[in-house]
């Protein structure tokens, strides 16, 4: 049994060294607005959670604006163009065309989903639902993040 829990520690030992490693490559910014999103998701799903325990959001409107969300959130990480920055050895990320043609889109639609969600939900319940679509947005650009991350790191 000892030697079980040795092995797992070294397993764990080995995890923490690669996420550091992987972490050491990462430009400042894009580290700290992969928080941001993380924290801002976390508080909106705990926003969420309450009013679905108090039961006065429904968990399918939840998991359809969060699903919805999620889509918007994937394609917006093409907003921003990831790359390998070679003076400083840390994926950077920067906007190009595509990138700020997309980033009008997405403003175009923050303007109007009141509007737009409006016509299905009223009140609390549009409140609801714009925070888990922004939620499940933030979740989508962590996850998009994060895999161009990788797969930017693997190809180096």
């Amino acid at each position: 049994m000892s030697a079980n829990w040795t092995e797992q520690m070294k397993n764990r030992d080995e995890i923490k060294t690669e996420y550091k490693e992987r972490r050491e490559h990462l430009d400042r910014r894009l580290l700290l607005r992969l928080r941001f999103y993380l924290v801002l998701m976390l508080i909106e799903f705990a926003v969420i959670a309450v009013e679905l325990l108090n039961g006065s959001f429904a968990l399918t409107s939840a998991l359809f604006f969060a699903a919805v969300g999620l889509i918007i959130g994937i394609i917006l990480t093409r907003r921003f163009h990831l790359s390998w920055d070679e003076k400083m050895n840390t994926v950077v990320g920067s906007t190009d065309v595509i990138g700020a043609i997309i980033l009008v889109c997405y403003l175009i639609f923050v303007f109007t989903k009141p509007d737009i969600l409006g016509l299905y939900e009223q009140g609390h319940q549009l409140l609801l639902a714009l925070l888990a679509l922004s939620a499940g947005t933030q979740l989508g650009r962590i996850i998009g993040t994060r895999r161009g991350i990788l797969r930017l790191q693997q190809a180096v």
